[in-house]
């Protein structure tokens, strides 16, 4: 026992030096670089290969409260100002699937920019929003041309070490059926839709950007809000949704043969819904169609509020996302070795000394294996790590499960709070339902 201290000091200043190690700036210049050779949309300079980055781009079922005006993305904070969901800051009463992609399927230090807002459309001159705070994905592009004048001081953003991940159309969708006077009208919207969320990519192109991933519209007539209207309100959502995603396929497939040079990928999210939703066991939830702000933690619902999925449904969606983009852009089943180092050895030491605004000790949902309860904790990020698949995944600073799916129970609320980025972040216990912009569930 006498050797165990010193085995932890000296565990803890390895750990120590390598987060300084990794966390120096590279003050290299803003842009979106070739690093293959030296040319880019900026100076030319060759960018840095220390650290990948992620822009998401979306609505509430991929807004995370970043404010692209506050403290940026490090290598201890990979967020940035938000710290990863708490349930105040999320619709899905925690982590979403762009914190788990993050943490648990990269390969090296990912640093992540996440620009997607509450009841977020493409563009509100085509379909209507929830207000003019919103920031629609033609908004959320131009502030990803506002962080790129900026920069990182963790290395360049080059067209090599950048992936663009667009989820968006639930509510282009959504909204069109509700706000159409006859089902013909509906579909030339979604092309209008899907021809301008193509324009956006060619922004991004015209920037630098050559790696894209895009998720199209789930099958959102499964939710407890819609199932609760009429047969015929179901029938005209399920309508919108295939008529947007039709267009999204065959307007980004002629995208992509008109831009060299690109990796990108659509990814089918209706099986991977069906899929949870037909047998809800195998997320770790046993009922599909409640959800748990009306029906209470320990009735196993995949669904948050009667819009919104839950933390399991989310993590099956990352999970899926990797599996079907593995070896790609960074995307694979591994972790993310420098945070895993300092997590393990040094939570007392790098962490505090690299974001001080980051507590010892903080509230977390630590998730067990299928037949423990998972339970609030007041833990060291130490203890946040386990075992999952065909690697270790990171948990610090976040409430994700490693271990295997199991029901969350959710007991961690909030009350309802403001987030400039989220556009209103709420809980669960709250849940009420609405149509147009959901009301208070804005996705």
């Amino acid at each position: 026992m006498r050797w165990l201290f010193p085995i932890i000091m000296f565990i803890a200043i390895i750990a120590l030096v390598v987060g300084l190690v990794v966390g120096l700036p590279s003050h290299v210049a803003p842009q979106l670089a070739d690093s293959t050779n030296g040319t880019g949309s900026g100076n030319g300079t060759t960018a840095s290969t220390d650290y990948n980055f992620f822009f998401f781009f979306g609505d509430s079922y991929t807004n995370t409260a970043f404010d692209p005006d506050g403290a940026q993305p490090s290598p201890f904070n990979p967020f940035g100002n938000n710290a990863l969901s708490a349930t105040d800051e999320s619709l899905a009463g925690g982590p979403n699937w762009a914190e788990d992609l993050t943490f648990m399927y990269t390969t090296k230090t990912t640093l992540t920019y996440d620009y997607a807002y509450n009841c977020g459309t493409v563009d509100s001159a085509i379909v209507r929003n929830c207000g003019p705070a919103v920031r629609t994905i033609v908004d959320q592009v131009a502030d990803f041309a506002e962080t790129l004048k900026k920069g990182s001081q963790y290395g360049n953003f080059s067209q090599q070490n950048s992936l663009f991940a667009f989820w968006i159309g639930i509510n282009d969708a959504h909204i069109t059926a509700n706000d159409a006077i006859q089902d013909k009208d509906i579909d030339p919207i979604m092309e209008k839709v899907a021809n301008r969320y193509m324009e956006q990519l060619s922004t991004l192109y015209s920037y630098g950007a050559k790696n894209f991933l895009l998720l199209n519209v789930p099958p959102f007539d499964r939710t407890p809000q819609i199932l609760e209207t009429n047969q015929q309100n179901i029938i005209r959502q399920r309508l919108s949704i295939t008529s947007l995603n039709t267009h999204i396929s065959t307007s980004f497939e002629t995208w992509q043969s008109a831009h060299p040079g690109i990796k990108s990928m659509l990814i089918d999210t209706m099986p991977i819904f069906n899929e949870a939703l037909d047998d809800p066991t195998k997320i770790g939830d046993r009922n599909s169609t409640c959800d748990v702000g009306r029906s209470g933690a320990s009735a196993g619902c995949v669904w948050w509020n009667d819009f919104h999925p839950t933390v399991n449904m989310h993590r099956w969606i990352a999970e899926k996302v990797a599996e079907k983009a593995k070896g790609v852009w960074g995307i694979a089943l591994g972790y993310s070795l420098a945070l895993t180092i300092l997590a393990l050895a040094s939570p007392l030491i790098a962490i505090p000394l690299a974001e001080p605004g980051i507590p010892l000790f903080a509230p977390v949902i630590f998730t067990g294996s299928s037949d423990e309860e998972s339970h609030a904790s007041n833990a060291p990020v130490s203890s946040l790590i386990k075992k999952r698949g065909g690697g270790v995944a990171i948990a610090a600073f976040t409430a994700i499960s490693t271990g295997k799916y199991s029901h969350i129970p959710n007991t961690i609320a909030s009350p309802l709070t403001e987030k400039r980025r989220s556009g209103g972040g709420a809980t669960a216990a709250t849940a009420g339902g609405g149509h147009g912009c959901h009301q208070q569930w804005r996705t």
